[in-house]
């Protein structure tokens, strides 16, 4: 089979601020190897780099997209929130990653030019819900602000159809879906890990992110366990400290090296 007839399936996991430069990273040194993916799916900082990808962006000028914003471009803290956390159902408002998606994402999502799956959870109900359709989302840009809507920390995203979403590591932070096997190849790209120090942090914010990532990590390794031993299935998963609240540009390139190496392994 020729290589541009194959079915090769980016499956890209959450990881917040930190995770998009992850996924860049990765992003870079699969392209230079000349792996490109034909169909997408993601969760939270994976589903907006697999917009990206989806919407015909090299991953060049990704990363240069993603280089120049900082925490204040997506991080917007309510006034005073440290003050009154007790009372607040979450520290940001959200309003700035709406702006900030919206800015860059294409306005419609027949601009798409690869299949891609964005992952959220429904808040009512937990359903797991592809907000990649007209039905759930108005563009690409809500689709990805419901996959990434951390609780606590951002207000549920209200769909098309009026219901809340929230993010979609919740349920499925990497989104390998049912028909994995029939694809030619996988890429399992994990921009997350399980958290550094499983001791109680010394704030309530700090103790929600920990649980969220211990969560994450556990479906992490679900997934991993479901494709173990298919030859098809490729698993890059940098062994790097992340912040899900700040970005940290350094781990592009570090990640990208990383990367490389492995793929030539």
């Amino acid at each position: 089979m020729a290589d541009q007839d194959k079915r090769i399936l980016f499956c890209r996991s959450g990881g917040g601020l930190g995770g998009l430069d992850v996924h860049i990273g990765m992003w870079l040194a699969l392209e230079a190897c000349g792996i490109r993916a034909t169909h997408l799916h993601g969760t939270s900082a994976g589903a907006i780099v697999s917009t990206l990808d989806a919407a015909e962006w090299d991953a060049h000028s990704a990363e240069t997209l993603i280089r120049g914003y900082t925490e204040a471009d997506v991080i917007d803290y309510r006034w005073m929130w440290e003050l009154r956390a007790g009372f607040l159902a979450n520290v940001c408002s959200g309003d700035a990653v709406v702006r900030t998606l919206g800015d860059v994402m294409p306005r419609t999502f027949d601009a798409l030019e690869k299949p891609c799956a964005c992952w959220t959870t429904q808040a009512g109900t937990s359903r797991l819900i592809n907000a990649m359709r007209p039905t759930i989302a108005s563009c690409p840009a809500q689709a990805c602000a419901m996959s990434s809507r951390i609780p606590a920390i951002f207000p549920p995203v209200i769909g098309v159809d009026g219901l809340p979403y929230i993010d979609g590591g919740v349920r499925h932070n990497l989104p390998l879906p049912p028909d994995w096997r029939d694809y030619d190849e996988v890429y399992l790209l994990v921009a997350t890990g399980a958290p550094s120090n499983t001791y109680p942090a010394g704030t309530v914010l700090g103790n929600i992110l920990r649980v969220f990532r211990h969560l994450m990590a556990d479906q992490i390794l679900d997934v991993l366990d479901e494709v173990q031993g298919a030859p098809h299935v490729h698993i890059i998963w940098p062994k790097v400290d992340t912040d899900m609240l700040k970005f940290n540009h350094d781990l592009i390139n570090q990640v990208c090296v990383s990367t490389m190496k492995e793929l030539a392994a």
